[in-house]
Formats: C-alpha cells, sequence, structure tokens
C-alpha cells in the first residue's frame, strides 16, 4: 500500500516538474522574443509607391458619334441626296457606320478609303483637292499622293468626304460621307461632312 501511494506521489512530482520546466522555458521565450504588435511596430513602413504617368485622350462618345452622322445626312437629303456615312476614331476604328437607303456600293467602297485617308493625314480631305488645283499643281498629284498613301494603307484614296474632327486643336477622328456627289457644292460629299463635323466640334470645344 505504501509502495503504491509512493510510486503514485512520485508519478504526481514528476508531472509537475515537467509542467514547471515547461511554463519556464515558455516565459524565457516569451522575455526573449519580441511579441507580435512590438515586431509589427518595430519593422520599417514599405517606401510608397510612385503613380506612373498615364496620358488622357479624348474619345468619340458614341451617341455623340450617331448624332453627329444624323445631322450630315439630313445635310444631304435637305439637298435630294443619299449616301453612306461614318465615323471612326483617331486610330481607324469605326464608331459607327450608316448607310442610307438607296445607295450604291461604290459609295461605300470610296467611304471607307477616303475616311482612312484622312486619318493618317489628321486632315480634311477636300482641302487637298482645292490645294492641288490651285497652286500651280495639277490633278496629276493627287494621284501621287494617293499612291504613296496606298502603300501605308491599301485602298488610300483622296477625295472630299473626309472630315478631320478636332476637339481644341486634337485630332480625334474623322465623320465621312461618300456616294453623294464631288466638289463643295449643296449635298455634295464634302459639304455634308463638313456640317457633321462642325456640328460635333460645337458640342465638345471649349466655350
Amino acid at each position: 500500500m505504501n509502495n503504491k501511494t509512493n510510486s503514485e506521489g512520485n508519478k504526481l512530482m514528476t508531472v509537475r516538474t515537467l509542467m514547471t520546466a515547461f511554463c519556464v522555458a515558455g516565459l524565457m521565450a516569451s522575455a526573449a522574443t519580441p511579441s507580435f504588435a512590438a515586431a509589427k511596430k518595430a519593422a520599417p513602413a514599405p517606401a510608397a509607391k510612385t503613380a506612373p504617368k498615364i496620358e488622357w485622350v479624348k474619345s468619340i462618345p458614341l451617341d455623340l458619334a450617331i448624332a453627329a452622322v444624323e445631322v450630315a445626312i439630313a445635310e444631304c437629303r435637305k439637298n435630294g441626296k443619299r449616301g453612306s456615312y461614318g465615323v471612326m476614331d483617331m486610330d481607324g476604328q469605326w464608331k459607327v457606320r450608316i448607310i442610307d437607303d438607296y445607295t450604291g456600293e461604290v459609295g461605300q467602297h470610296a467611304l471607307d478609303h477616303k475616311m482612312y485617308t484622312s486619318v493618317l493625314t489628321q486632315e480634311t480631305t477636300y482641302p487637298m483637292i482645292v490645294e492641288a488645283e490651285t497652286k500651280e499643281k495639277t490633278r496629276a498629284e493627287i494621284g501621287q499622293q494617293a499612291d504613296i498613301l496606298d502603300k501605308i494603307a491599301p485602298g488610300g484614296l483622296v477625295s472630299p468626304g473626309g472630315y478631320a474632327l478636332k476637339v481644341d486643336g486634337q485630332f480625334v477622328g474623322v465623320l465621312g460621307a461618300g456616294g453623294t456627289a464631288q466638289g463643295y457644292g449643296p449635298g455634295s460629299e464634302a459639304k455634308c461632312a463638313e456640317v457633321g463635323g462642325k456640328w460635333f466640334e460645337s458640342q465638345v470645344n471649349a466655350k
């Protein structure tokens, strides 16, 4: 009986001794190692990142592009003309393309090519023809200019109807008209595109 009691007592003391040792070791480790909060506070703050410089470029809202084309269509119809119309952004991406009733494919193809020409030159196409006819030049130079453009963008066409849209002097895209009539008279491609283009610019340029 006494042996059994002594044995159980020894076991109990051994357990207590181990528990005490673990507690002491834990306290020593805690004293040697800083707390998480202290370590977090002591860590140096990360260096602030510099925001990249981003250049914001104006874009043509779809609703405004559609409205500008509708102005060009109204100008042509007012003078008994129908054609093909569109708006491209500065990268030559279509924003809107509208083909009026009773129009032919020739005007549609011409519209594409004259608008690409206007995008590449960032200028309205009609003054190119005026320049070629008034500054001791010939219409042959128009063909030469078109050949150069054709090497950059196959199918480039120097023809009235590509109006360069500019916002506060910055080129932002093209409004085009094709398949109505050459020249600059009422209902002509150049005039219809110009009316639609100037309406567009009146909506966005600084007053």
